[in-house]
């Protein structure tokens, strides 16, 4: 296989169209329809001249004639050698016996030129100029068709260069079969594309691996050396960089292909070091890397006439890498390391590539051959085994070592599933055995307190008060049992409530003021101020009662406690510190585990306290982290989220109310009002926004197009928007957030330097609800705002006590009638899909969750959630009127999964369960 596959790449390396050999002499040549002519040969050459067709100068004098192709600064036929800066004519006759219709492929000039057959501007590349202010390089290949009229036919290329240490003639210009020429272009084209593609996307796979994988630096300098050169390749040829990118200046391209010829060098040179590191002596690296700096830089940083100069002298260097190469992989070889015998053959057929690559450059070869794009390919591909060959032994010895601790691991799950199988029993037998406390502690409780009212002998009601104090902690432990067994359970639901946690902790820590005052230790609170947010306030009692008992426990009498309430970002930050005996730093990893005591608490805790904070914390998705010092001090630190999560099932949540929902749900719930600015002059912007931020989340737009774009994603409270500004200005604004659904409820206060009757009548004519003049008083600003959001409050309050919308009611305008029609229209479509969400109602009205709850809270006071419900119930107190069936087939005609729920839910809404509605039912 691999004989026929070597086979088929010489085919293709030796099967390459060299053209006709047919040659312009004393600047003439002759066509005759060849399929493949190159007009190579003698070409009447003018430097320094920029003569067009017809131009005396060509028939005054006799021409100097250049041998095609070189480089005008490579002329052996001149007296002297030419600099490479400069500009020239080169003319060519070409004698035609009849018409022909031709296609034309033209190459690359260095650095500009301009095509004109008989007089006629062809092709161009570039702007040919006479200075180099005036000229611009490019570097592009085109092909044209054209006719060549039967006689003379004259040629004439104007090219200017000032750039390149090389000036003239690149490739020949090739004439030929106009069906043949460009079909073999366009082939070629996509042939060097999927090669050079795919050779890229070789380099980024094992870029990617080397990411992945972690440690080995063979697979980031294969790759990166596969990447160089497929960029690098791509500056010949069919020049497929130029076609992807067009824009791109011809300086700019340059450099890039000499600088991806350089880089491809040097990751060639680190990858085989990499590979063979046994083999491969260092300082031929290190080398690599001496020289590669600083072609780099002349690349980055030099002139392209200085930097092109290094072509043959690091042509003469990668050339002796290569060699090196070859030397490194045999002896590689030799000692059988992996891999050696694919990086060979890759080697040699890119040195088969490069070979015929060069006598393309060297026009040896006229037209660039399809086998070099193959035998590069090949060779990435080729090479691309020694990996596979690596990658493969890691398999092995990755499954060797799974196959010999899968027993462990079998052990490790077993003994896990024992332990927790243990676990769960210890914690059921608890909360069994808790549960069993709960009567006889009631029997002990009560004739406790009736025996204290009624002796008064002091010695027996000490006794009695131990008693009592015991059987106090007795059932203080069983609750927390219980407590950790629902946890476990999944029984225990958050029922998260908008707190005002400063004031709770407040409320918490002064409850413990007695105990510290009888035991002489101080108690300090340092709480910030107005700290509120939704968290369920049950849970987190628990959490700071614990903390605090833990706290006194261990802390004796002339020590200190401290709670410290902040914020930190939307979490509650919560430290209880004190100056106790602290928990030495072996034991801190265990202090949450159920049952644990410390050397210092065998006879102080029962070892649940600790485990119950941990449990509650994690609930509510929150941190808890200890330092202690023992002897100085010890520190709970709490961090506790205040706002909901989207991913929170209703169930949790208070009610049928979505975390996400009440989050976004405006001011009712606490949140501060959002004001968005709309206004182009960046210093009244910023005024305006320093004057509301104390009462209100400013946000801002600096024009009108952004404006109605934040005011459609944001959905804010209110909106001040100036009247006069460039592109979209305050009435668009106004009337395009009045006619959209998602803003159309908001109210928007016009701000503007005219004081006109006819602007004030204009701007509330676009449904402004307020008008506001410049220069205006802060205060003034301030209250119009809030009376405007007091007035929407103040509806939305009204209808959130309805249970029946009434759109035509609610609705501030029109565009709002629609919506709610169109809401309601969904819900009743809908009305017994008990699967019906919020997500569906969102998209059945065209609008995001988020938006949709803002809209439905600013207009009704309601969230999807409720408004939902509500419609089902109010539908099933008609249908109940109607007697139109049982209480359960009605629950499920209105979209209700439980009629036990249904009858809970029903009676929440209405005050009364549904067989009332039936029995009050007249007739």
């Amino acid at each position: 296989m691999k004989r026929g596959l070597f086979s088929f790449l010489i085919f293709l390396t030796l099967h390459v169209p060299l053209g006709s050999y047919a040659q312009a002499v004393k600047g003439v040549l002759t066509y005759a329809g060849e399929e493949r002519l190159a007009l190579d040969g003698e070409w009447a050459f003018y430097w320094k001249q920029l003569l067009e067709s017809g131009d005396e100068t060509f028939t005054a004098n006799p021409p100097t004639y250049v041998k095609q192709v070189s480089y005008w600064n490579t002329h052996q036929e001149l007296k002297e050698q030419l600099p490479a800066f400069g500009y020239a004519t080169y003319r060519l006759v070409v004698k035609s016996a009849q018409d022909y219709r031709v296609a034309m492929e033209i190459p690359g000039f260095n650095l500009s030129y301009a095509l004109f057959l008989n007089g006629e501007l062809i092709s161009g590349d570039g702007v040919v100029s006479d200075s180099k202010d005036t000229y611009v390089p490019n570097w592009t290949v085109s092909m044209k068709t054209v006719m060549l009229h039967e006689g003379e036919n004259e040629i004439v290329v104007q090219v200017a260069n000032f750039d390149h240490s090389n000036g003239g003639f690149f490739k020949p210009i090739i004439i030929g079969d106009p069906d043949i020429l460009p079909h073999e272009r366009d082939l070629n084209l996509i042939i060097e594309t999927f090669n050079i593609g795919g050779v890229f996307l070789i380099g980024c796979f094992f870029v990617g691996l080397f990411f992945y994988l972690g440690e080995d630096k063979s697979f980031l300098f294969y790759g990166l050396f596969v990447i160089m050169y497929a960029l690098y390749i791509s500056n010949y040829g069919q020049y497929v960089f130029g076609t992807v990118f067009p824009a791109v200046p011809a300086r700019i391209k340059l450099k890039i292909t000499y600088l991806t010829m350089y880089l491809a060098w040097l990751f060639y040179t680190l990858f085989l070091c990499e590979l063979f590191k046994e083999d491969f002596h260092k300082i031929v690296s290190r080398i690599a890397l001496i020289i590669a700096v600083p072609l780099c830089l002349s690349a980055l940083v030099l002139p392209m006439s200085i930097y092109t100069l290094t072509l043959v002298p690091f042509s003469v260097v990668a050339l002796v890498y290569i060699i090196y190469g070859f030397y490194i992989t045999l002896v590689a070889r030799v000692r059988k390391r992996g891999g050696s015998l694919s990086i060979f053959l890759g080697l040699a057929l890119c040195t088969l590539a490069i070979v015929i690559l060069s006598a393309y450059h060297y026009n040896l070869i006229l037209t660039r051959p399809n086998a070099i794009s193959v035998l590069f390919t090949a060779t990435f591909f080729v090479m691309s085994f020694a990996f596979a060959e690596k990658i493969g032994k890691a398999f092995s010895s990755a499954r060797a070592l799974q196959l010999e601790t899968a027993s462990q691991k079998r052990e490790i799950e077993i003994q896990a599933k024992e332990l927790k199988q243990l676990d769960e029993a210890k914690s059921r037998f608890f909360a069994n055995i808790s549960h069993e406390f709960r009567t006889p502690l009631t029997m002990i409780f009560g004739p406790v307190r009736e025996l204290l009212l009624a002796v008064h002998d002091s010695r027996p009601r000490k006794y009695l008060q131990t008693i009592q104090n015991n059987a106090s902690r007795l059932l203080k432990l069983v609750n927390q049992i219980l407590e950790l067994a629902k946890l476990d359970a999944g029984h225990q639901m958050l029922v998260k409530e908008y707190v005002d946690v400063s004031k709770f902790i407040i409320e918490t820590v002064n409850s413990f003021q007695l105990e510290a005052k009888s035991n002489s230790i101080k108690l300090l609170l340092r709480a910030s101020d107005q700290i509120s947010g939704w968290i369920d306030p049950d849970a987190l009692e628990k959490i700071v009662l614990n903390l605090l008992s833990n706290a006194f426990k261990f802390t004796p009498g002339g020590g200190t406690i401290t709670l410290t309430l902040s914020l930190e970002g939307t979490k509650a930050r919560i430290d209880v510190e004190d100056t106790g005996i602290g928990i030495p730093q072996d034991q801190l990893p265990f202090i949450f585990d159920r049952f644990y005591h410390t050397e210092s608490d065998k006879q102080a805790s029962s070892g649940i306290g600790l485990s119950l904070v941990k449990a509650l914390v994690d609930q509510l998705n929150g941190e808890i982290t200890v330092e202690s010092e023992p002897g100085v001090r010890t520190c709970f630190r709490l961090l506790l989220p205040l706002k909901k999560d989207e991913t929170e099932s209703n169930s949790t949540i208070g009610g049928a109310t979505s975390a996400s929902e009440e989050a976004t749900g405006g001011t009712e719930n606490g949140e501060t009002a959002r004001i968005l600015v709309i206004e182009d002059n960046d210093e009244v912007r910023q005024l305006i926004a320093e004057v509301l931020s104390h009462d209100f989340e400013v946000l801002s737009a600096s024009n009108g197009t952004s404006g109605i774009a934040t005011a459609i994603e944001q959905m804010p409270d209110g909106i001040i928007c100036d009247l006069t500004m460039p592109g979209v200005d305050g009435f668009e604004v106004c009337a395009q957030l009045k006619q959209n659904e998602k803003t159309s409820h908001i109210p928007i206060v016009m701000l503007t330097a005219k004081a006109d009757k006819e602007s004030k009548i204009k701007g509330l004519e676009t449904a402004a609800d307020d008008y506001l003049t410049k220069p205006f008083d802060q205060k003034e600003l301030i209250v119009r705002l809030r009376n405007l959001l007091e007035s929407r409050r103040q509806l939305m309050h009204k209808y959130s006590q309805q249970t029946m919308l009434k759109p035509q009611e609610i609705a501030v305008s029109s565009i709002d009638k629609v919506f709610l029609e169109k809401v309601i229209a969904a819900v009743n479509t809908h009305l017994a899909d008990e699967g019906f969400s919020v997500e569906e109602l969102s998209r059945e009205v065209g609008m995001s969750k988020s938006q949709l709850n803002r809209k439905l809270q600013a207009l009704i006071g309601q969230t999807p959630n409720k408004l939902i419900r509500s419609f089902r119930l109010q539908q099933a107190y008609e249908l109940l009127e109607k007697n139109a069936g049982s209480i359960a087939e009605i629950a499920y005609m209105t979209g209700f999964s439980s009629p036990n729920y249904f009858n809970a839910v029903f009676k929440d809404e209405f005050g009364i369960v549904p067989g009332q509605v039936q029995r009050n039912k007249p007739g």
